[in-house]
Order: structure tokens, then C-alpha cells, then sequence
């Protein structure tokens, strides 16, 4: 914030939930600050009359309630209810106003499709795995459209096999990463459906599997080499450098 800001009195007794975020929201604040740091994972759900009663129920703020209904009855997009709600809060200046413009017409301008992998990204990033794979399964359940690139598709693959790799469901990842491969014909994403296989398959099953391909044995060598290294950095003293070489060297593990 650029300036000072003067913060409403009223909390709220019952805390507000907004769909697909975790947080429980007493303020109008809190739920301004929520509103724009989830910008991508918010939907219509938003534009409710259960939130217009919490506003005034909980938080007494019986004009902005009036005039989010008014909002809704007119059927504005979602974009421009969201940049309504957070003009009207009073809570934003105007340069952080006219960003938040640019970053809902970014929203608006794009395919519905990729603003429901962003969710699911979003999900992924905020380690809600499940509910990330429910939206990951959904957009590849859907019709396929040919607004995005077909590479698109091999993407959402390959982070449903990410989002599986960190809840141990490690034969689903494969297929996953398999499928992604299919799609993108990407290097890494043979390393990644490797890193799974050897996770969960007997090592006779394994060895099998790397004999089929020499890709395959290529890749799983690129693999071996980057565990040990990461294991080996185990056994040595940590300091700070050395906690930051372990989180790189475990964002690179493909899981």
C-alpha cells in the first residue's frame, strides 16, 4: 500500500469463505486483499447474494451490499465486478486501481480454458493437490477446442502428472507424463514418467521398461545423476547456500 488507509471497525462474527480459497475472511479488507491476490481462481460464484447479506449482516455495509446487487441484476462480467467491489472498498489507491485494470482486461482477454488451467495452477502452487487434480481432470474431460495450441493440452498433462507425483500417486503421474509426451514430444517430460515409473514399479518391471527404448535409458541416467546428487549434498554440513542448492535440487527432481 502507498498510503495510509482507514480501516473499517467492524469484524465479522462469521467469517466469509469464497469458493475455491482457503482463507476465512472476518474484514473487508481481509476480503479485498484476498479478492486480489486470487484474482485467477475467482468465478461467477463470486457474484452471490450470499456475500451482499455477509456485507451487511456481519460487516453492517448495507450500501456496498445495495450496489453489488445492483451489479448482479445488471449482469456485468465478472472482471467488472471484481474491479467494482475493490474501487468501492476504498482500500486500493488509484495507480494500484489502473494495475489491477490491466491485469483483469489480461483475464478477460483470454480463453476460457486457459483461465481454468491458471486455477488449477494456482491450486497447484498453493499445495491443494486434490483439488488441483479435480481441476486439471475437468478441463482434459471437456471438449477440446482449438482457441489454444495444441501443446496447451500437453501442459495441463504434465502438471495433473506434477500434482499427482506430490501426493505419492505415482502410477498416475506416469500416465499423465505419458500423455504429456504424447502431446508436446518434450525431453523432460520422458525424465518426469521415468522419475514416477521407478517410483512405483519393481525393479525387474523397471529395468524392462528402460530396455524397451534407449531414450529411455538416456533419461533415467539424467535422473540417477541429478538424485545422487541431491543425496549426496545430504551429508554435508547445511548453511544457507547449501539450503538453497537442496530446494533447487529438489524442484528439479521430476515429480
Amino acid at each position: 500500500m502507498s498510503s495510509l488507509i482507514l480501516c473499517h471497525k467492524q469484524k465479522a462474527t462469521q467469517p466469509y469463505k469464497l469458493p475455491h480459497i482457503r482463507y476465512k475472511i472476518y474484514t473487508i479488507e481481509e476480503m479485498a486483499y484476498v479478492i486480489f491476490d486470487n484474482l485467477y481462481l475467482l468465478d461467477h460464484t463470486l457474484m452471490s447474494e450470499s456475500l451482499c447479506e455477509w456485507l451487511e449482516g456481519e460487516l453492517g455495509l448495507f450500501s456496498l451490499a445495495d450496489s453489488l446487487r445492483e451489479q448482479i441484476a445488471k449482469r456485468v462480467s465478472l472482471e467488472d465486478f471484481i474491479l467494482y467491489f475493490l474501487e468501492h472498498t476504498g482500500i486500493y489507491s488509484t495507480a494500484e486501481i489502473s494495475g489491477i485494470k490491466g491485469v483483469l482486461a489480461a483475464l478477460e482477454g483470454q480463453e476460457e480454458v486457459e483461465k481454468q488451467k491458471k486455477k488449477a495452477d494456482d491450486l497447484l502452487s498453493m499445495n491443494e493437490y486434490e483439488n488441483a487434480i479435480l481441476a486439471y481432470n475437468s478441463i482434459l474431460a471437456a471438449t477440446r477446442t482449438d482457441a489454444v495450441d495444441a501443446s496447451f493440452y500437453g501442459k495441463v498433462y504434465a502438471c495433473l502428472g506434477a500434482a499427482y507425483g506430490r501426493l505419492f500417486l505415482y502410477k498416475e503421474a506416469a500416465k499423465a507424463y505419458a500423455a504429456a509426451y504424447q502431446i508436446c514430444d518434450d525431453f523432460e517430460m520422458i525424465k518426469a514418467y521415468l522419475y514416477a515409473c521407478r517410483q512405483y514399479m519393481p525393479a525387474e518391471e523397471y529395468h524392462l521398461l528402460l530396455s524397451e527404448n534407449d531414450l529411455f535409458k538416456v533419461a533415467d541416467k539424467e535422473n540417477s545423476q541429478k538424485i545422487h546428487e541431491f543425496e549426496d549434498s545430504l551429508h554435508r554440513e547445511p548453511d544457507d547456500s547449501l539450503i538453497e542448492e537442496w530446494k533447487s535440487a529438489y524442484r528439479e527432481i521430476p515429480i
